[in-house]
């Protein structure tokens, strides 16, 4: 069979690698879910960004048609991660239902104890009365000739 196409023999699976990108690239084929929630996360991306440059050293055609396919790649990817985070997130209550919740089960009846407190004279052994005078002088033990640290300020200056 003569080579129409005036393609090496062995360079024929980097055309034929050319042609399914370029398929990928202009038919809008989508990327199977699991593959699509590898490709979203950082290390699918790096992943994606090596295979491609990879192919780039290989052959120059390949490695150009490769960087459009592997943009395609990870625009077609996008948002599959979070979707399927939205499933989920149907089963996850959010934060106002809890609180909902907790104030639901947190709805107790007065009980004895707080009606006397409640009821009970305010407790004022903090509050200082300046109309009362303290019976009791404090009274200071031996310093062992410690000096007031003010009468030593008086005797620098």
């Amino acid at each position: 069979m003569a080579n129409l196409l005036g393609i090496p023999k062995n360079q024929t699976g980097y055309y034929v690698l050319a042609v399914l990108m370029c398929v990928f690239i202009v038919f809008p084929i989508q990327v199977p879910h699991e593959l699509a929630m590898l490709i979203d996360s950082n290390l699918g991306k790096i992943f994606v960004i090596v295979i491609t440059l990879n192919m780039f050293l290989s052959h120059p055609i390949i490695g150009s048609v490769g960087i459009v396919a592997a943009y395609e790649l990870i625009k077609r990817s996008a948002g599959h991660s979070k979707r399927a985070a939205g499933i989920e997130s149907r089963f996850i209550p959010t934060e106002a239902v809890k609180m909902g919740n907790l104030n639901k089960y947190n709805q107790f009846p007065i009980t004895v104890e707080e009606l006397v407190i409640k009821q009970k004279i305010p407790y004022s052994f903090n509050i200082s009365n300046t109309s009362s005078k303290a019976t009791y002088l404090p009274s200071v033990e031996d310093t062992a000739n410690a000096v007031n640290i003010s009468d030593l300020n008086r005797t620098i200056r």
